[in-house]
């Protein structure tokens, strides 16, 4: 019944619902109705009252309007449609929001991957090599530093501060421990041979036990004074 009500007759029909709701059965002057519809247009709002009248959905008492036993199922049905399009809107709201939330989050997942990305390319790849000896004393503690300074594994560390905390006594000693790692594909060299890292494809769990077998302990006042030098600093890795 309401498809064919202009805007102008659901605004006065809400107007006499919103009324009939509260209590109010006299109904409202054409003043009153003008004053909540926000229009100053009387003829307008004369010619929709008595549209209204025609169609039996309004009725005159005196001066005041009021809502007929029909119109007062179209305010009910008017009502329940803003209603209706009120949940649909928010609905809509909910879905957008979901929709931004997983579009950054893609957009995160794909900075992180673009991140990494760039960080490998910073990174030598040495050929895989399969010889199964076991590292040896230096070799072991060139690693334990890895493993327990390294806060984030793929970025390593400085090669400097790895052979400064290793503390190994002949530098020749600690030259050849970190080629042979990186020519049996255990440690990685940057490109510019800044920093070195264990290599990604060799677990670091694998290692995960090497500082503690490591003797003389590593020195964790000395690795914390040498990587702030570096300020590279992000505490001992758990």
């Amino acid at each position: 019944m309401s498809r064919g009500l202009g805007k102008r007759q659901r605004e006065i029909i809400d107007a006499l619902g919103v009324a009939l709701g509260e209590g109010d059965e006299r109904g409202l002057l054409p003043r009153q109705i003008r004053k909540i519809i926000g229009s100053d247009d009387r003829p307008n709002i004369r010619k929709s009252i008595r549209k209204l009248e025609e169609r039996a959905l309004v009725e005159r008492d005196g001066e005041l309007v009021k809502l007929t036993f029909s119109g007062a199922l179209v305010a009910g049905w008017l009502k329940w449609e803003a209603g209706k399009n009120s949940r649909l809107e928010e609905e809509r709201k909910r879905d957008r929001e979901l929709a931004g939330f997983f579009h950054a989050m893609w957009e995160e997942r794909e900075e992180d991957a673009r991140r990494h990305r760039d960080e490998e390319e910073r990174w030598e790849r040495p050929a895989p090599h399969y010889e199964r000896r076991r590292p040896s004393k230096n070799q072991r503690r060139i690693l334990a530093v890895l493993v327990r300074y390294a806060a984030d594994p793929q970025r390593g560390l400085p090669a400097q501060a790895v052979r400064k905390i290793a503390g190994i006594p002949d530098k020749s000693n600690t030259t050849r421990a970190i080629r042979s790692l990186t020519e049996r594909a255990i440690l990685q060299r940057s490109k510019d041979g800044g920093r070195l890292r264990i290599a990604l494809w060799s677990s670091p769990p694998l290692w995960a036990l090497v500082p503690a077998s490591t003797e003389p302990p590593l020195d964790d006042e000395k690795a914390r004074e040498v990587l702030e030098g570096f300020g590279e600093w992000a505490g001992v890795v758990e």
